[in-house]
């Protein structure tokens, strides 16, 4: 093939091959005219055209014009040494678009001198210690800031192509600064004010881009750990990026403003999601500490996105930072200093949860959803796509249904109002947000196919931030009940904002009710599926159940306990505490103590329950709950640890006593409760253990008081609930020791007093005798018969029938 002739996989264009001639050239000279000239081909050229460009120059010479940049920064400059530096940045930022030239050694060699270019805010800044003051003045002041906003844009363009094609080149721009650079590129552009020009805008776009791609999700918590400093300051740049301008001006044509404001709150969600949520590091303190710079535009932002006519993936990806915003803030974020938002993520939350959960009962089958933790150059391009502007009605059943029933939240309107500091209350007049939304023009080639995922898949993704989003609903109004919910900034010494107002209350209310019904009919159905206990969207959703009736634990009541068996049964592991058992122990011990407040049928529910609960299958549940409970309070060795598991023990045995009062108190010689009552035996020899291990006399951590007498009562209850013949094989020396022992903390906990004085009655009136032996041997016995006698009418029982076999 001759010199002049492009080659064949190379589409013909104009003068491109004069330019490749010229960029062949032995000539530095002619390379530089053949650059200067390919400069007007390389926008629109294709990724063969590029690969053409690059294998005419030869890396060699695109890396000896970032050479200056290498010099000694007291050396002269001159201006030809500045355009040199500033043709290679771009061509380098361009030619990069080419698979081969992203993934290749060359550019990760010029990774550092990119960003010094990057991090200095262009081509002049980075070289202006000798030069720069003569050659502003021979610039106009908007041409050089124009010229350095993209030399900075193309130089951070560069880095992100070959980071994202390279692991090996994103470990160098890590060590090299490539985050610290990104956040002053946020940093700087912030100072700037509103995006005025197409520089500017792509410069803050690539550095979102650039945040995201040095966050991959396999080395997302190393990177965290590592550069803690840098990612605390990108936050709440992101987040004051989130809700859209307005005001954009300048270059910007009128037709595309709204669609450059839309690319750079899509980026800054983008990025967004790679930080939050945060694994368990001391970043979140350093989150919390600033909350007030972040939190109200994330919430600002994230509401414009929920309340617009966008598609799936941003609603879910908005629901996902709704969630980690309320777990590095707390539920009340959500509510402060206007509930709207409150109620809308919560409406779009219950929506999702729906759709969600049928996915998650679908037949395996593709399915096309975007990859929301992994960090492309075409995050903006996948986004728009999805988000059906100017078409039909897709995406818009996600979002609340109307303005009035979220509060007033606006989307056209809303990134006005939220760089005029007003977020709430801008209710756009009909049809004003639809003409709005269709005016944004959506290129064709930015037209995206997702991934195959399988609804399950997604589900089991997705999910999890929707529940955890209805969670903090439910937190928001239990808080609200009591006090008026301050905003985030309150902790910076901010007056609190108002409370949850009744309409809004009963809306979000309706919203979680809804979104519960539809976890618990979801359970319904994977119940009897195999491995179903394990799965961890079964225990999401038991997680969701228990926090909702920890609050209203009447409602689904006939429901909750038909299901209680698999609910309880629903663990992540063989072994430790089971997961389902903790999330319902709160109500299982409201129910069971008859802690559930009025109404008629809250003793006909608490029946319900506590025959619920006393059956084989749920007894066997609890049993082993507490049984893992002791076992925990065995290992625990800091002081801490045995708190922490001294606290489970007891609300484990605390849920048991009632349970076993009332198995202890029926005479049926039914099997059935046979078996039931033969249950709780298990229990015994690990209590025996616990005690023998951490005696009250001995022990360098003891029992405290309650947990003490919670364990007696249980032992006690075991006891009393087991069947005859299997009572008088296991009430042996230490059992009886442990039952009796309680007796000495009975005025640790009034209630447990109660049980463990009903138990022993039990006990004593039981044939066989073994209490009634072992309580005339008993020093406790002996002590509490000469003390004064304790409250409770079951004490005042138990004292006279322990007087009468002392005198007997």
């Amino acid at each position: 093939m001759a010199s002049s002739e492009v080659p064949e996989s190379v589409p013909p264009e104009p003068h491109l091959a004069t330019c490749l001639d010229l960029l062949r050239s032995s000539s530095d000279e002619k390379k530089f005219v053949g650059l200067l000239l390919v400069t007007k081909l390389t926008p629109t050229a294709t990724a063969d055209v590029l690969s053409a460009i690059y294998s005419a120059v030869g890396p060699l010479f695109l890396h000896r014009l970032l050479l200056p940049l290498k010099q000694d920064p007291n050396a002269r400059r001159t201006g030809q040494e500045a355009a040199m530096v500033a043709l290679g940045v771009v061509m380098w930022a361009r030619l990069s678009a080419a698979p081969e030239v992203a993934i290749g050694e060359e550019l990760e060699g010029c990774i550092p001198l990119l960003l010094k270019v990057a991090r200095a805010g262009g081509v002049v800044p980075a070289m202006e210690a000798d030069m720069g003051a003569a050659l502003r003045d021979r610039e106009e002041e908007g041409e050089a800031r124009a010229a350095a906003l993209a030399s900075t844009a193309d130089a951070l363009a560069c880095i992100l192509a070959a980071c994202l094609a390279s692991g090996s080149a994103r470990r160098v721009a890590l060590e090299s600064g490539a985050l610290e650079c990104a956040v002053a590129a946020l940093r700087r552009a912030e100072r700037e004010g509103p995006l005025e020009g197409e520089y500017h805008v792509a410069g803050v776009v690539t550095a979102c881009r650039l945040v995201a791609a040095l966050l991959p999700s396999r080395d997302r918590a190393g990177v965290l750990a590592a550069h803690w400093r840098e990612v605390g300051d990108a936050v709440p740049l992101l987040a004051r990026r989130l809700p859209i301008e307005e005001g954009l001006a300048g270059e910007i044509e009128p037709s595309q403003r709204r669609h450059a404001a839309v690319e750079v709150q899509l980026e800054s969600l983008n990025a967004l999601l790679c930080i939050l949520p945060l694994p368990a590091t001391h970043l979140e303190d350093r989150l919390r500490g600033t909350a007030h710079k972040w939190g109200p535009p994330l919430r600002t932002g994230l509401g414009q996105i929920l309340r617009a006519r966008a598609g799936v993936p941003q609603r879910l990806a908005a629901l996902q930072l709704a969630a980690a915003g309320t777990a590095l803030l707390g539920p009340r974020w959500l509510a402060a200093p206007d509930p709207a938002f409150l109620l809308l993520a919560t409406t779009v939350a219950r929506i999702e949860v729906g759709v969600l959960l049928l996915d998650a009962l679908a037949p395996p089958s593709g399915i096309q959803v975007p990859d929301h933790g992994a960090a492309s150059p075409s995050s903006t391009t996948r986004a728009f796509s999805a988000m059906d502007i100017g078409g039909g009605g897709g995406g818009g059943g996600g979002s609340a249904s109307s303005s009035t029933s979220t509060g007033g939240w606006a989307v056209g309107d809303g990134g006005a109002a939220s760089s005029r500091g007003a977020s709430f209350g801008a209710v756009p007049k009909p049809g004003q947000t639809q003409e709005r939304v269709d005016s944004v023009v959506v290129p064709t080639e930015m037209r995206w196919e997702g991934p195959h995922q399988t609804p399950q898949a997604r589900a089991t993704a997705l999910l999890p931030a929707c529940f955890e989003v209805i969670e903090s609903a439910i937190e928001a109004l239990a808080d609200g009940e009591d006090e008026a919910l301050p905003s985030p900034a309150s902790s910076q010494g901010s007056e609190a904002g108002p409370g949850i107002d009744p309409a809004t209350a009963a809306a979000v209310l309706t919203a979680v009710q809804e979104a519960v019904e539809g976890v618990l009919q979801y359970l319904e159905q994977v119940a009897g599926r195999e491995g179903a206990a394990r799965a961890p969207l079964t225990l999401a959703g038991v997680r969701l159940l228990g926090r909702f009736l920890a609050e209203a634990p009447l409602a689904l009541s006939d429901r909750v306990v038909a299901l209680l068996p698999f609910l309880l049964s629903c663990r992540s592991g063989e072994d430790g505490l089971g997961e389902g058992a903790l999330f319902l122990l709160p109500t299982i011990l409201q129910m069971a103590w008859g802690r559930v407040g009025g109404g008629a049928s809250a003793p006909e529910a608490q029946a319900a329950w506590l025959q619920a609960l006393a059956s084989p299958p749920t007894l066997t549940c609890l049993v082993a709950h507490a049984r893992a409970c002791v076992e925990a309070a065995r290992r625990a060795v800091t002081r801490e640890a045995l708190a922490r598991a001294d606290a489970d023990l007891t609300f484990a045995c605390r849920c048991l006593a009632p349970v076993l009062g009332v198995l202890g108190l029926r005479r049926d010689p039914h099997a059935a409760l046979a078996e039931a009552g033969a249950a709780p035996l298990a229990l015994l020899p690990a209590l025996e253990a616990l005690e023998a291990a951490r005696p009250a006399a001995t022990a360098s951590q003891p029992l405290d008081g309650e947990a003490r007498l919670a364990v007696a009562a249980a032992a006690a209850g075991a006891l009393a609930a087991a069947p005859p013949g299997a009572r008088a094989r296991a009430a042996g020396p230490a059992a009886l020791r442990l039952s009796l022992g309680g007796l000495r903390v009975l005025g640790a906990d009034e209630d447990l007093g109660e049980a463990l004085c009903r138990a022993l009655l039990t006990l004593l009136d039981a044939p066989g005798g073994q209490l009634a032996e072992a309580a005339r041997k008993s020093a406790v016995v002996m002590a509490l018969l000469e003390g004064e006698a304790a409250p409770g009418t079951a004490w005042q029982a138990l004292l006279e029938r322990l007087r009468e076999l002392v005198r007997g």
